[in-house]
């Protein structure tokens, strides 16, 4: 026995471990080949192991044969894990059977060798040594040569597919050094330099493989690295390059649809193709509104060197007149929808006939009032009025000549009363107008300019005629006793009836629980 065993013994152990965690330290099926090489490895190195246990012609003899499984595969599933990193799986899945041709017939002709010599011509053992005299056949060129073109084409293809992102360097310099760790120690021994008295090829493996063992156990292999360049061309915004003097350096396909084709070749100043008030220094969001009508987005973001200087810049451009489109149809909408809730508000609060405030929109600014005027105790009052003998107005000219001649009523009451007071149509022929901020005295003052300017209409009757109108009136004014908004109500109907029943065409006053009738008759 001999200490040279060491070393296969660690690289089996070593490619064992790798074994276990590759499945899991890359992504399938790379992850899985990756396992199944690591397997190959081991064998290798299980095989060399077990030929330097006896040292017998015939008995290392029969382990080189067996080392053939490994040497015959581990080329194979070195370029299955490359292509299926890379993402080239589909191509091994149809194509694999193909592969395999070369090891198949290198792994019969190792355990045949006997009748041929195309592996082996000369297997001897050196005598008191371990090491061997071999001379290889002529097959054997074959199968070297066929497993250094995998290992190149595996190693090329994954370096090539790490190296496009540069933020994968480790993963690349690991994909480079382990074929090269192999091909460095087997190189060498396959063309007759025997450095060390065993083929260092096993465990040049399984240090190649310790590279892989270090790069799985940080997880540098879970991640496929996705090329820059295909994701820029693939992205729907538009991405365009361009230098420190505004020339574009690049672009992507995006870009090129929205701008077009000409307008991006590489050389023209991006400028010239860009409105005059676009500043291609500001970083900020700028609008762009085509000829053609549409709008485009525009963002720039500077390209910096390490020490601040800036070497381009970085183009942003969408179209987005289809946002700009549902943004304006929404903002109409909303301006229409706006317009038609003011209406209905207003329809909900107006009387139909005359324009005036509706019942319900007396109460409520009553009860707003009424609020105020305690809260701050300003004086708030109130008139009711109603005219006089108006259904025979409809019975004797017809509800048309009514409903004019209570439209013109409403008129007249609008030009009588201030911009803060509230003229509304009770009910029927009945009248209130609210008088936020208004004494006693000056309450009196407006109910009674009201009858006058109201008995002083003529209305056309219909019939080529005209005819007058006579109100009786009620006015009241909120008092310290009155406990709420119905109180001035009741109070204004009280004075109103009042009215009527004293001979009406009059106006008469509450006052603390006192009704009079007001003398109007002029001086």
């Amino acid at each position: 026995m001999t200490l040279w065993i060491v070393p296969s013994l660690l690289g089996m152990l070593l490619s064992l471990f790798v074994a276990r965690y590759a499945s899991r330290g890359m992504r399938p099926p790379a992850g899985y080949f990756m396992s199944l090489l690591a397997v190959m490895v081991a064998w290798w190195c299980f095989t060399q192991w077990g030929s330097l246990l006896w040292i017998n012609q015939e008995y290392r003899y029969f382990f080189a044969k067996l080392q053939y499984i490994a040497i015959s595969a581990s080329p194979v599933f070195w370029i299955f894990t490359a292509l299926s990193f890379s993402g080239y799986y589909d191509f091994v899945r149809r194509w694999h059977l193909l592969f395999w041709i070369v090891p198949l017939i290198t792994l019969l002709l190792a355990f045949s060798n006997d009748f041929h010599g195309l592996i082996w011509q000369t297997f001897e053992i050196v005598p008191d040594d371990i090491k061997l005299t071999i001379v290889y056949g002529r097959w054997f060129d074959v199968h070297a040569l066929y497993a250094y073109c995998l290992v190149l084409t595996g190693t090329l293809i994954m370096a090539f597919r790490i190296g496009i992102s540069p933020q994968f360097r480790t993963q690349l310099l690991i994909t480079i050094a382990s074929p090269l760790t192999v091909i460095l120690v087997n190189l060498p021994f396959i063309m007759g330099q025997q450095w060390l008295p065993i083929d260092p090829t096993p465990s040049g493996f399984a240090l190649g493989i310790l590279f892989f063992a270090f790069a799985i156990r940080k997880n540098l292999f879970l991640v496929v690295p996705v090329a820059r360049r295909s994701t820029l061309d693939s992205i729907s915004d538009g991405v365009i390059v361009i230098d420190d003097l505004g020339k574009i350096a690049d672009s992507n396909p995006a870009a090129e649809r929205i701008l077009g084709a000409k307008a991006l070749e590489i050389g023209n100043q991006l400028s010239e193709f860009l409105p005059d008030d676009i500043d291609l220094r500001r970083e900020i969001a700028q609008d762009i509104h085509t000829i053609d009508g549409r709008w485009l987005d525009l963002r720039t973001t500077p390209v910096k060197a390490s020490n601040d200087q800036i070497l381009g810049r970085v183009i942003l451009i969408r179209d987005v007149t289809a946002e700009r489109d549902t943004q304006e149809r929404l903002i109409r909408t909303q301006v229409a929808l706006q317009s038609l809730n003011k209406r209905l508000g207003e329809l909900a609060q107006t009387d139909e006939l005359t324009g005036l405030a509706n019942r319900r929109h007396l109460f409520e600014t009553l009860e707003k009032e009424w609020s105020r005027s305690t809260r701050y105790e300003r004086p708030l009052s109130l008139i009711v009025l109603d005219f006089d003998h108006f259904k025979s107005i409809n019975d004797n000219y017809g509800h048309q000549v009514g409903d004019q001649v209570l439209a013109a009523v409403a008129s007249r009451l609008k030009l009588i009363v201030r911009p803060q007071d509230l003229v509304a149509r009770h009910g029927g022929e009945e009248f209130s107008i609210l008088l936020p901020e208004t004494s006693e005295s000056a309450a009196l003052d407006v109910a009674i300019r009201v009858h006058g300017a109201l008995s002083s209409i003529e209305h056309d009757n219909g019939s080529g005629g005209t005819l007058t109108l006579t109100a009786s009136l009620g006015v009241t004014t909120r008092t310290p006793e009155d406990t709420n908004p119905d109180a001035l109500m009741s109070h204004a109907d009280i004075a109103m009836y009042h009215s009527k029943k004293t001979g009406r065409d009059g106006v008469s006053q509450y006052h603390q629980g006192a009704i009079k009738r007001i003398d109007i008759t002029p001086a």
